[in-house]
């Protein structure tokens, strides 16, 4: 059975992904570090796209929805919008961008001196329209959702506040990419060495011995019964 299950492709397969993975994370990190202009003008485009694509799973959700407040379709509509604004403007600049590949100029010049407004805004909307949402409208939330929104309204007042530059966001992301390779490494290879000791069959032997023990009587009740019915007899 452990021959079986070891020639098996697909019980070895998840260390293997995590492993491709971190490759891929590893030469995107280090081509983020060395080319960083187009890491700059990827950051812009993929910014614009990733905020098109929270402007339509807010629309479908607002269309699939019934029975909405006024109020709360006002509110979602609002932050579209500006959402969508914002997406727009920055997909037009990345590709601008990376066609003319000049940015010292005109309307790319413009989008990269207030990236972080457009960033923060998007951010910072969300969280303000969810406490609007709970604090005016009583709609119900959760602890964790509580939460996720005063980060956002954290992160977004930052940007707000902190003046940074895409180049200074291409470096930060380039960091976490490179430790997520790390983590995805050294998560790949304990689980390589897992699978080399067997580690799983052994957890699943575990587990059936432990169940077939916990099936069987103990000895010293059997012969309990046992005397008890010798006596009754």
């Amino acid at each position: 059975k452990e021959e079986k299950e070891k020639s098996n492709p697909f019980s070895y397969s998840g260390f293997v992904v995590k492993i491709f993975s971190a490759a891929v994370l590893l030469a995107l990190g280090l081509w983020m570090l060395f080319d960083r202009s187009t890491a700059e003008k990827l950051i812009i485009t993929v910014s614009g796209v990733f905020i098109i694509i929270l402007c339509l799973s807010r629309s479908i959700y607002l269309l699939r929805t019934k029975d909405l407040e006024k109020k709360y379709k006002i509110s979602v509509c609002i932050e579209i919008t500006l959402d969508l604004i914002a997406g727009i403007f920055l997909i037009i600049a990345g590709i601008y961008y990376q066609k003319n590949n000049d940015s010292t100029k005109g309307f790319v010049k413009f989008i990269k001196k207030n990236y972080r407004f457009f960033v923060g805004l998007v951010i910072y909307l969300r969280g303000v329209i969810h406490f609007y949402e709970t604090g005016f409208l009583k709609f119900k939330t959760t602890v964790i959702n509580f939460v996720i929104n005063i980060i956002f309204i954290t992160i977004g007042t930052i940007c707000f506040a902190y003046k940074f530059s895409v180049k200074d966001l291409s470096l930060v992301i380039a960091i976490f990419v490179l430790l997520s390779c790390v983590y995805l490494t050294q998560d790949s290879v304990r689980h390589y060495i897992r699978f080399k000791n067997g580690g799983d069959n052994n957890k699943k032997k575990e587990k059936k011995n432990d169940v077939k023990k916990s099936d069987e009587i103990p000895a010293a009740i059997l012969d309990k019964e046992e005397s008890n019915q010798q006596i009754v007899n």
